[in-house]
């Protein structure tokens, strides 16, 4: 609320709690309520209720920094050729092992500590990516597009850039039982949206991708430990839960070849 600046920065809030929060009580802020939509689908409602050349998202359980806006802003000025910018993710949540155990997993590689990313990395498009609307949004039509198709394909095609000053903590903390969970639900949606593209070849290439699936999580995380000395430590200590907790993903991850159900929704 404190970066929203009237005519210049506007703050859209895409709500799918079940009762709907109060949005009495936040001025100046465009409140979408939506309850029961998961995640896709409420970022696509932002991104079509936005109204700004350039659009950032994040998520509830991501604690922006003070001048976010700001840095976004500048970014998109000094880089006017490309479509979207990326920011790194700090973990904000490290009291637990759980916590720590699922960032690594899911973040580590978004970390700012690395000195580059590698070709297939998967930007973290639901909670620190800024894009041109207008460049993309005849690509994002439906839920997933955003995060699935158009984030990766902009980062292989050298039209998403890296800006190391654009920084957000990823603050979820849960216990284990609630990972393990969400870990399934996250998995489930991911295959399920990619299978419910209707193509045959895409849900044979998911059920071959599946037997990789665990391996390929816990291996990008120890090549972490390999290139930051600092996360060493933390990822072997980390690692059984990490393993349970990929284990759950690669469940879903099967699931999801027949649909992601209720996933979407359940997400945290």
């Amino acid at each position: 609320m404190p970066q929203a600046r009237p005519d210049d920065i506007e703050i859209i809030v895409a709500d799918g709690s079940p009762g709907g929060l109060d949005a009495t009580t936040a001025e100046r802020v465009t409140w979408l309520c939506r309850p029961g939509r998961g995640p896709h689908e409420l970022r696509l409602l932002g991104l079509t209720a936005a109204r700004g050349d350039v659009v950032a998202i994040t998520e509830d359980h991501c604690d922006v920094a003070p001048d976010w806006c700001e840095q976004i802003i500048a970014a998109d000025a000094r880089r006017p050729y490309v479509v979207a910018v990326a920011g790194p993710v700090t973990n904000g949540a490290d009291e637990r092992l759980a916590d720590r155990a699922s960032f690594l997993l899911v973040h580590g590689h978004n970390a700012p500590e690395r000195a580059e990313r590698p070709p297939n990395w998967f930007p973290p498009a639901g909670s620190n990516v800024s894009y041109k609307r207008d460049r993309i949004m005849q690509s994002a039509l439906c839920p997933g597009d955003l995060e699935l198709v158009v984030t990766p394909q902009l980062w292989a095609e050298g039209s998403l850039v890296l800006e190391e000053s654009i920084v957000v903590a990823h603050s979820q903390s849960m216990g284990t039982a609630e990972h393990v969970m969400n870990h399934f639900h996250s998995a489930r949606s991911h295959a399920g949206l990619v299978a419910g593209r209707g193509a045959p070849a895409a849900r044979r290439a998911l059920a071959r991708d599946a037997v990789a699936f665990p391996r390929r999580l816990l291996g990008a995380t120890l090549e972490i430990g390999r290139e930051v000395p600092a996360y060493r430590r933390e990822i072997r200590r980390a690692l059984p839960l990490m393993t349970v907790l990929a284990g759950a993903a690669t469940a879903g991850y099967l699931a999801g070849i027949a649909g992601p159900g209720s996933s979407p929704r359940r997400l945290r």
